[in-house]
C-alpha cells in the first residue's frame, strides 16, 4: 500500500507523464458521453475502426499547421472514388494500413498516397485508418475495399505497434474503455475471429452515448469476466506500480533503446501472419505489396546496432505467398539529411518531407514499378 501510495503521488504530480486513471464502473466522467468518432471510431461492424462517412475534420497539429480532412461515403480519408476503374489502361492501387499510410498529420496534397497517384497517374485509393492493426487491414479489405475495382493491394506494416495482440486477455482493460475490436481467438493455426463487443453501438467512440448506456455496457463486460480478470480490472488496471512499469517500457521504445524490428515473440508474429495470410487469400489473385515502415525511434535503435529481425521474416513470408515486399528502413537509414526532419518532432508521424521521401523511394523502386508496368 505504501508503494502504491508513492506511485500514485508520482503520477499525480506528473513526475512521470501518464494518462489519468479511470474508474468507469463507478463513475462516468464529464465529456465521455460527448465523445464523437473523429478522427476515427468504432463504426464499422466488420472492420471495427473507421472514419465517419461523409464527415469532416479540421484542427491545428502540434507544429501549428492547420489540417483539414474529409472522408468519403465509405469512411475513407480520400476523395470519392468510383467502384469501377474508369481508366482500365492504368492499374488501380488500394491501400490499407494505419496512421502512417493514412497521412495522419499532413494535408491531402502532401500525403504518400497522393504523391504516388500524382506521379504515376494511377489511382491510389486510401483506406488506411489511424489506430488500426493487421486484423483490421484484413477486415477492412474484406468488408469495404473489395467492392472497388483494383489490381494491387498495398499494405503498410508498422512494426512499432502492429504486433499488439488484442485478444480476450485484454478484456479487463475494456471495462474502463469499451471498444469494438476484432481479434483472433485460439492458437495458430486454428484461429477463429471474435469481437470484443456485441455491436459497434456499445463502443465509447461510436458516438451519442448516455451515462446509463455506458454504465450498462461496463457492467455487462465486468460480469462476463472470470474471477481473475475481475481482480485485474479492479486492481491491476488501477495500479500505479503497473502503470509506471508500462510507462518505463514505452519509453524504452520511444527513446530508441528497443525496437519492434527486433523485440517481438513467436506468438505476436503468428498473429500478424494470420492476418496477412487471410488478406492475401481474400485478395484472390490480386497483386499484394507489403511495405514495412520505420518510426524515428526504430531508426535510432537500428543505428545503435539493434537487429532487424522482422524484415527478413516478412520478405520470406511474401516470397512464400506470392506477394511483394519492400522495406523502407534501409532507405531512411541512408538519408543524407537530418533524419528527424522526416518526422513531426512533437508527434512522431511523417512530416511533409517524410511523406515525400517515402513516396519518392517507393516510386523509383523496381518492385513497385514492375507491379504498375512502369519502365
Amino acid at each position: 500500500m505504501l508503494l502504491e501510495t508513492i506511485g500514485h503521488t508520482v503520477l499525480g504530480l506528473q513526475l512521470v507523464k501518464s494518462s489519468p486513471f479511470v474508474f468507469r464502473r463507478f463513475y462516468v466522467s464529464p465529456g465521455v458521453t460527448a465523445i464523437r468518432p473523429f478522427p476515427a471510431g468504432d463504426l464499422n461492424p466488420i472492420a471495427g475502426r473507421s472514419h465517419l462517412p461523409k464527415g469532416k475534420d479540421r484542427f491545428v497539429n502540434c507544429e501549428g499547421d492547420s489540417i483539414r480532412r474529409s472522408y468519403n461515403s465509405v469512411g475513407a480519408m480520400d476523395r470519392e472514388r468510383s467502384l469501377t476503374n474508369l481508366n482500365p489502361h492504368r492499374k488501380r492501387v488500394a491501400i490499407v494500413g494505419d496512421s502512417f499510410m493514412e497521412g495522419y498529420l499532413v494535408n491531402e496534397p502532401y500525403r504518400f498516397s497522393s504523391i504516388l497517384e500524382r506521379e504515376t497517374g494511377a489511382e491510389h485509393l486510401n483506406f488506411a485508418v489511424n489506430g488500426s492493426n493487421p486484423v483490421h487491414y484484413f477486415l477492412m479489405y474484406k468488408g469495404i475495399v473489395k467492392q472497388f475495382d483494383h489490381d494491387i493491394v498495398l499494405v503498410g506494416f508498422l512494426p512499432a505497434n502492429d504486433f499488439e495482440i488484442l485478444d480476450e486477455r485484454q478484456d479487463y482493460m475494456r471495462v474502463d474503455w469499451p471498444s469494438y475490436v476484432p481479434y483472433w481467438h485460439g492458437k495458430a493455426p486454428n484461429y477463429t475471429l471474435n469481437y470484443s463487443l456485441a455491436n459497434t453501438s456499445q463502443a465509447l467512440s461510436s458516438g451519442h452515448q448516455t451515462n446509463s448506456k455506458v454504465l450498462k455496457v461496463v457492467d455487462s463486460l465486468y460480469s462476463a469476466l472470470s474471477f481473475g480478470d475481475k481482480l485485474k480490472a479492479d486492481l491491476l488496471a488501477h495500479s500505479s506500480l503497473f502503470r509506471l512499469l508500462g510507462e518505463a517500457n514505452a519509453k524504452s521504445f520511444q527513446s530508441g533503446k528497443m525496437t519492434r524490428y527486433q523485440s517481438f515473440n513467436e506468438e505476436q508474429w503468428q498473429y500478424v501472419r494470420q492476418s496477412l495470410t487471410q488478406l492475401i487469400k481474400e485478395a484472390k489473385g490480386k497483386q499484394v505489396l507489403i511495405l514495412s515502415l520505420p518510426t524515428l525511434a526504430d531508426l535510432s535503435a537500428l543505428k545503435q546496432g539493434a537487429e532487424n529481425r522482422i524484415d527478413p521474416i516478412l520478405s520470406d513470408f511474401c516470397r512464400r505467398n506470392g506477394a511483394t515486399f519492400i522495406s523502407l528502413a534501409p532507405a531512411f537509414l541512408s538519408y543524407k539529411g537530418t533524419l528527424a526532419s522526416l518526422y513531426i518532432s512533437c508527434d512522431g508521424h511523417w512530416s511533409k518531407q517524410g511523406e515525400a521521401f517515402a513516396a519518392d523511394f517507393v516510386l523509383h523502386h523496381p518492385a513497385y514499378r514492375n507491379l504498375l508496368n512502369m519502365p
